[in-house]
């Protein structure tokens, strides 16, 4: 079985991915570990909403690409950048899953993972082991180019948080990027950062798959591409051949917080599934990033379905036709531009949605209905991605390295980045979709949470640094207004906003900013001043020791007024 996602979707291949799972054993084990089946048979069409899809995929590497213009003629798996075997390459690609700090001055590396109870008090962590064991595709970075190492995450014991199989957690800071001489770069540069906490238990067992990129030219499209092969082992977020970290709820009343150093600046604007976001971030002086992230879990449904392309809405056939091929996802019919463009009966094709954008915003509305607008599961998330700190559609944004916001929400899908910027409504857009009932047939209630830049804000709406209130409305896809619960603070420059208790399945979210208008100073604090004069008012005008008296409006050229005295 093959996984092709196009250039722009995170682009994945896998080879020889078991992905099936029984509707028995899915009923019996935790929705973090449920997966999509395998297809059911050729003619089929499938979808599966995937909230950490950046996360899954989470061994490291490091490739070296030949190319010419955009086409790849060979790939190697390089041990660091000196490695003599990428000495050709015009192109080098890396993700780096980043261990824990040994030093104060270690860059690219996770500083301390912390947690704290529903009161808020500290919990006690500590370093149990690096997992998984070295894998075949580890490299050596380099803080020179700003390439991070690739290798092994920390496995991190938290007593006072208990989840339903232990109290073992993985923190997971998985960093992409390249180095593209056909651009001119002089060193690397990131493409996205995607942080994740999980509850884990660790499995043992004899020949677990292990995720690894190809290093076949042929399995790519063209140079933007990536491609996997192997796959991840049903129900682990991460593995070796003979040890699996099993996924399990999370405990929503424990805030986690992760602290990372990089040796690059961070872009201002974070997005993802968590609860009440906290964010610090701030510059360090050999030019990189200290950040901090602290949340609670939420619990965000997911999609899998298989359903015969005949069976399918025409609105979603249509829907599929329009997109460009070769299409991407997994089954047998993945990435293969002949059989895309022969008889749909002969091949089938699961689609993932990798991104945060509209285009897998589309993808995911026009599956809801053939789900009956329920979810499949419904797993907890801690996660967070990191994007440009640009607000679209305005020019007020933060400074470079300057932290601009975070936006988190438990909905499946949602467009990433800031908030749209309503110039004619003068508010702050967001999109997000989700199923409308659980997969336990209850309503799923949505939660929203903002914290901007208060110096961004301000410029939007050209406000004093007076305090600003906030307004959040709910609309839903039928233009009706819900009712939902909302909270706005400020603090430390910050301005945080909560919507809580709404119902999807597309609503919009608007954020409207206001603030009390100045009382005018004459009202505020009235200046005495002497009189208008006036045709009855007689003026003392002096000039130097000189005084004359006038009847008049005004004094002499060259005297001014001494005092008034009317007649």
């Amino acid at each position: 079985m093959k996984r092709f996602v196009g250039a722009l979707l995170a682009t994945v291949t896998i080879v020889g991915l078991s992905l099936a799972i029984t509707p028995a054993r899915a009923d019996s084990v935790p929705a973090e570990q449920i997966v999509a089946p395998n297809e059911p048979g050729l003619g089929y069409f499938g979808f599966r909403s995937s909230p950490d899809f950046g996360l899954v995929f989470s061994s490291s590497h490091l490739l070296g690409f030949e190319s010419s213009g955009n086409q790849v003629s060979a790939i190697h798996v390089c041990t660091s950048v000196l490695d003599s075997a990428c000495s050709k390459a015009d192109l080098w690609k890396y993700v780096a899953t980043l261990a824990m700090c040994t030093s104060a001055t270690d860059s690219n590396c996770i500083e301390a993972i912390t947690a704290k109870d529903k009161d808020g008090n500290p919990l006690a962590t500590s370093v149990v082991q690096s997992f998984p064991s070295k894998r075949d595709q580890d490299y050596v970075g380099d803080v020179s180019q700003n390439l991070p190492t690739g290798g092994q995450l920390p496995l991190i014991d938290i007593p006072g948080a208990p989840h339903a199989g232990g109290s073992l957690y993985l923190p997971e800071v998985r960093i992409q990027g390249r180095k593209d001489l056909q651009r001119g770069d002089k060193s690397f540069n990131v493409d996205n950062i995607n942080i994740g906490l999980y509850a884990v238990t660790i499995a043992h067992g004899n020949n677990y798959s292990v995720y690894y990129e190809s290093d076949r030219a042929g399995d790519y499209v063209n140079r933007d591409w990536n491609a996997g092969k192997n796959g991840t082992q049903p129900g682990c977020i991460v593995n070796d051949t003979t040890a699996c970290a099993q996924q399990q709820a999370l405990p929503l009343d424990v805030k986690f917080g992760i602290k990372i150093r990089t040796s690059f600046p961070i872009p201002g604007w974070f997005h993802g599934r968590a609860g009440g976001p906290e964010i610090q971030m701030e510059s360090t002086p050999n030019g990189g990033t200290s950040l901090s992230l602290t949340a609670n879990p939420v619990i965000s449904p997911i999609i899998y379905v298989w359903k015969k392309k005949s069976d399918l809405p025409t609105d979603l056939t249509t829907y599929i036709a329009s997109l460009p091929k070769p299409l991407g996802g997994t089954g047998s019919g993945a990435g293969n531009h002949a059989l895309q463009d022969g008889d749909p009966n002969l091949w089938s094709l699961l689609f993932d949605t990798t991104n945060f954008d509209q285009g897998s915003m589309n993808m995911f509305l026009h599956w809801l209905p053939v789900v009956g607008d329920k979810a499949t599961a419904d797993p907890t998330y801690w996660t967070f991605i990191a994007e440009e700190g640009t607000l679209h559609g305005t020019s007020c944004n933060a400074p470079n390295n300057t932290l601009a916001g975070i936006v988190s929400t438990n909905a499946t899908q949602y467009l990433a980045g800031p908030p749209s910027w309503n110039a004619n409504d003068q508010t702050l857009d967001y999109k997000v979709a989700s199923a409308h009932f659980q997969a336990n047939g209850e309503v799923f209630k949505g939660s929203y949470d903002l914290a901007i830049n208060a110096d961004m804000a301000r410029c939007l709406y050209g406000f004093s640094k007076a305090p600003v209130k906030a307004s959040v409305s709910i609309v839903s896809s039928d233009g009706t207004e819900q009712v939902a619960t909302t909270v706005i603070s400020e603090t430390n420059n910050w301005i945080y906003l909560a919507a809580k208790g709404f119902t999807f399945s597309n609503p919009l979210v608007k954020v409207k900013l206001t603030q009390d208008k100045p009382t005018s100073p004459a009202t505020s604090n009235p200046v005495k001043s002497l009189p208008t004069p006036s045709k009855a008012t007689l003026l003392t005008c002096i000039k130097g020791k000189a005084t004359k008296f006038v009847k008049s409006s005004t004094c002499p050229t060259g005297y001014k007024v001494k005092g008034q005295i009317s007649k």
